[in-house]
């Protein structure tokens, strides 16, 4: 249920942070406009710490601690969404589309904090790293269907036609919302009947005193404030590489909305086999904290290939290649850092410090795709490629400082029974 929840979450991301950005890069909008619509959809999610917060202190428990929070979000976004069809803003309505993309990911930040919450406060320990890889490329395959389904009714019709079909893409699996309880007897609607869990009722903050008080104990450790450190600087490195690729498409290799959207959509559905089948059993197995800087230094090193390969920038053979291989090594370090993010938290105040990690990735794409014209004007495409490079490293470096606690491998069950029953 899980899966199909982020598949949900992952449509209408596909719309704001791929095809609506496909589309303004082929209707000549510059690189410091697409870098403002990129930094707008990034930017609710910095404000994931202060929905968290809400999200523990205020809820309706006979529905269960999140759950209501969660189809709350889903149908403002069908709201919000229809809005923006039928206001229709042309290419050159920059501040529409950008007020309108900005409420519509702040709606779907909602939807990801209660969701987040809600799979941390019901998985076990052991299990994060599994439950991560299946809810993550349920989210790769919803990214894949926003941004590819929806450039196409955007090049081919228009951008109402394209809200339409993502709403109905949205709908389908985020109904699932309403067919679930997060424990047995609660109410699926609020006209249903059932009343709240003892366990709900029990750690259910009933002032924001304890609340903040905890949360500030379980972020300020050495474990989560890496973990934030690294979560900023990778999100400047993902703020530059999202804004930058449609412009590269556009610009160098004369692609219209539809084939970038088409082909980031393909290579993310192969991203979500693979996190499917093989991530969460990875990031388990070896640890988020080895694999993090594994990848990372491999991201900064494929980044920097295309610095050295600039005489085959129009080759459309050599990017494809070059981007699945890229998005491969970044979403294995994406994953790592959800793990690391779930680890360190404690259940209780789940919403509040899972969020503050996740909204200091948002920051930091917002600081990064807000960077794009800057860089722009003072390297192109290379300074773009150059900083992405460098500060992914950087990121990946983070790691290092983790206890084994935080980033080691999960140990096999009869390897944990062996050491209680010696113990």
């Amino acid at each position: 249920m899980g899966t199909l929840l982020y598949l949900a979450q992952g449509i209408p991301q596909g719309l704001l942070f791929y095809a609506i950005p496909a589309w303004l890069a082929v209707n000549g909008q510059s690189a410091a406009s697409i870098g403002a619509v990129v930094a707008a959809a990034a930017l609710p999610w910095s404000l994931k710490f202060i929905m968290g917060g809400i999200v523990d202190r205020y809820t309706f428990l006979p529905m269960g601690r999140r759950r209501a929070w969660l189809i709350g979000a889903q149908v403002v976004i069908v709201i919000t969404a229809t809005l923006f069809a039928l206001r229709n803003p042309s290419p050159e309505d920059m501040p529409v589309i950008i007020g309108f993309i900005f409420l519509l990911s702040c709606f779907t930040a909602l939807q990801d904090v209660a969701l987040d919450a809600m799979v941390i406060d019901l998985t076990p320990e052991a299990e994060i790293g599994q439950i991560n890889g299946f809810m993550f490329g349920g989210k790769l395959v919803g990214i894949a269907m926003g941004s590819a389904l929806t450039a196409y009714f955007l090049e081919h019709f228009n951008l109402p036609v394209a809200i339409a079909v993502t709403m109905v893409l949205f709908s389908i699996p985020a109904v699932s919302a309403i067919l679930i309880r997060e424990r047995p007897g609660e109410r699926y609607l609020p006209w249903s009947k059932g009343t709240a869990s003892k366990e709900s009722i029990a750690v259910k903050p009933h002032s924001w005193w304890p609340l903040l008080r905890d949360s500030l104990r379980s972020i300020l450790r050495r474990d989560p404030l890496f973990v934030i450190a690294l979560s900023i600087i990778y999100g400047i490195h993902q703020g530059i590489f999202d804004a930058s690729m449609p412009l590269f498409t556009a610009n160098e290799l004369g692609w219209g909305e539809t084939r970038f959207s088409a082909m980031s959509g393909s290579v993310n559905i192969v991203l979500a086999i693979l996190s499917l089948t093989v991530g969460g059993w990875a990031t388990d197995r070896y640890g988020p904290g080895r694999l993090a800087l594994i990848s990372g230094i491999c991201s900064a090193l494929i980044m920097a290939l295309l610095l050295f390969l600039d005489q085959f920038w129009q080759n459309d053979t050599l990017f494809t290649i070059w981007y699945v291989a890229n998005r491969i090594v970044t979403i294995l370090f994406y994953l790592c850092m959800l793990t690391l993010g779930m680890r360190v938290c404690e259940a209780h105040v789940a919403a509040t410090t899972f969020t503050l990690i996740m909204a200091s990735m948002a920051v930091g794409m917002a600081i990064g795709s807000g960077s794009l014209g800057w860089l722009e004007q003072i390297g192109g495409f290379y300074a773009m490629f150059f900083a992405a490079s460098i500060i992914v490293l950087f990121s990946a470096s983070m790691a290092i400082g983790l206890s084994h606690k935080a980033s080691g491998p999960i140990q096999p069950k009869s390897q944990r029974k062996l050491k209680t029953a010696t113990a």
